[in-house]
C-alpha cells in the first residue's frame, strides 16, 4: 500500500488510531503480487492521481476510495485468508478523546486523520510518528445536532482541506499543517455546521452542509482550490418546494396525506423553502465523463412535525445530481428521483436501502433492499418519500458506469 514498506508489513487503519500489520512466515512472501503502478508525482495530489484512485494501491485519496465511491481498495495483500493474522504495529493517541468518524487519507505514506472539534494530524503511516498537528480555532457559536464529529479531509495539490463545526472551509499546507486560507461557508447562528469531508475535483473543493434539524436551506458549494474564492452555490431546496402534492412515494406506497389541510397551511404559512432543511453531509459521487455529481439530500425541517412545512418538501430525503458544463461558474439540477419499473443496462447510481437510478434520467431501474430487520422492504421503505424524514442521507451515493446495479 505504501512505498518503502517491506513485504507483508502493510499498515491498515482501525478507527481507534491503531495501525495493524500481518504477521506471517517469510516463506509466504513469494505469493505477494507485484507492486502497483505509481501514478505521477507521489508528493503532489494531481487531478490525474485522483482520477486513477480506483486502481492506486499506494495511496488512499478519497473518503470512499474513488470518485465512484465504491469503497473498494485494489491491493490484495490483506485478504479473507490472512486477515485474522493482523496484529497491532503502532498506536497513536489523539489529543481529543471523543467520537471518531474520520476516514484517513493517505498520500505517499503520510496519513491525514481528523478528530472531533476539528483537529487534523499528519502521521507517518509506517511508524505512527506525528508530523504535524493543526487545531482549529473555533468561533464563538457552533450549532450541531449529533456530536462534534468530523469525517476527514480532502487532499489536492499541495494542500488538505477541512470543514469545521463553525461552518468554515480551511485549507492547510500538506507539508507543514499551516493555514493557507479560510472561508466562512454559512452562518452557524442560523444552524449551519460542517462535519463532512470535502470533495476535490478539477481544481474545485465541493462541500455541503449540516443543519437539517435547525431550519437551514441545504446546499452544495464549490470553492477554488487555490484561492478559496466561492465559485457557485447549488441550493437543494427550490423556491417552489410544494411540488405536485404527491399521494404516493417512489415505491408506490400511499402516504395517507391530508392534502386539503396542507394546502390550507400553505395559504397561511407560505412556502417553507428558506427553512426546509435538506442538508448534504455525505460526499457526492462524481462522474467526470458527464460533469455530474450525485449526492443524497437529508431530512426536511422540522423533521418530525410536518404541519408547518406543507407540500412535497422538494427535494428533501432524495437523490439529487447537479451538472456543470464548466465546473466553474454554475451548477444546475439534472433530475431528482422518479419511478420507472423496467430494469435495463446503463449507467446507474445507488446507495444502501435506496433503489438504483439512471444517472442520465433519474428514473428508477431496480429496487433491492437489505434484510427488513436492518433496513426496510420495498413496500415499507421510507427513502425518497415526499415530506418524510428518513435515513436516506446516512449513506453516500455510488455510481457505476455501464454496469447493472445489484
Amino acid at each position: 500500500m505504501f512505498r518503502g514498506l517491506t513485504p507483508l508489513r502493510l499498515a491498515a487503519l482501525a478507527f481507534a488510531g491503531t495501525a495493524l500489520t500481518i504477521l506471517m512466515p517469510q516463506s509466504l512472501e513469494a505469493q505477494e503480487p507485484e507492486k502497483t503502478t505509481l501514478w505521477g508525482d507521489m508528493h503532489t495530489v494531481s487531478q490525474d492521481l485522483m482520477d486513477r484512485a480506483a486502481s492506486d494501491g499506494n495511496n488512499f485519496l478519497h473518503t470512499n476510495g474513488n470518485y465512484q465511491q465504491t469503497r473498494y481498495f485494489p491491493s490484495r495483500q490483506i485478504n479473507a485468508s490472512n486477515v485474522h493474522k493482523l496484529r497491532p504495529a503502532w498506536i497513536f493517541q489523539t489529543e481529543v478523546v471523543e467520537t471518531m468518524e474520520t476516514t484517513p487519507i493517505v498520500v505517499n505514506g503520510v496519513m491525514y486523520v481528523t478528530t472531533a472539534f476539528n483537529h487534523v494530524y499528519a502521521l507517518d503511516a509506517r511508524t505512527g510518528e506525528q508530523l504535524w498537528h493543526y487545531k482549529h480555532q473555533m468561533g464563538p457559536v457552533t450549532t450541531f445536532c449529533c456530536g462534534p464529529n468530523n469525517r476527514g479531509v480532502a487532499a489536492y495539490g499541495n494542500m488538505v482541506y477541512l470543514g469545521t463545526l463553525d461552518a468554515k472551509l480551511v485549507a492547510l499546507d500538506a507539508k507543514t499543517g499551516k493555514k493557507v486560507w479560510e472561508q466562512q461557508i454559512a452562518d452557524p447562528e442560523l444552524g449551519y455546521s460542517e462535519t463532512m469531508a470535502p470533495t476535490a475535483v478539477n481544481g474545485k473543493i465541493l462541500i455541503g452542509t449540516n443543519g437539517g434539524e435547525y431550519g437551514i436551506r441545504g446546499f452544495v458549494k464549490a470553492y477554488d482550490a487555490r484561492s478559496g474564492s466561492l465559485l457557485w452555490t447549488f441550493n437543494t431546496i427550490p423556491e417552489k418546494s410544494v411540488g405536485v402534492w404527491a399521494t404516493h412515494d417512489a415505491t408506490g406506497r400511499d402516504m395517507l396525506r391530508d392534502i386539503d389541510a396542507e394546502k390550507a397551511a400553505l395559504k397561511t404559512l407560505g412556502d417553507p423553502y428558506k427553512t426546509l432543511g435538506g442538508g448534504v453531509w455525505q460526499n457526492p459521487a462524481v462522474d467526470l465523463e458527464t460533469n455530474r455529481i450525485f449526492f443524497v439530500v437529508g431530512n426536511p425541517s422540522p423533521d418530525l412535525d410536518g404541519a408547518i412545512r406543507p407540500g412535497d418538501n422538494l427535494y428533501t430525503s432524495s437523490t439529487s445530481p447537479t451538472m456543470s458544463g464548466t465546473w466553474t461558474q454554475s451548477a444546475r439540477r439534472s433530475w431528482s428521483m422518479s419511478p420507472m419499473p423496467a430494469a435495463r443496462r446503463f449507467p446507474v447510481s445507488c446507495m444502501a436501502a435506496r433503489p438504483g437510478t439512471s444517472t442520465c434520467t433519474g428514473a428508477m431501474i431496480a429496487a433491492r433492499f437489505a434484510s427488513p430487520r436492518r433496513w426496510c422492504p420495498r413496500k415499507t421503505c421510507g427513502c425518497c418519500r415526499p415530506r418524510k424524514a428518513s435515513a436516506c442521507c446516512r449513506a453516500p451515493m455510488a455510481v457505476s458506469n455501464g454496469r447493472r446495479w445489484r
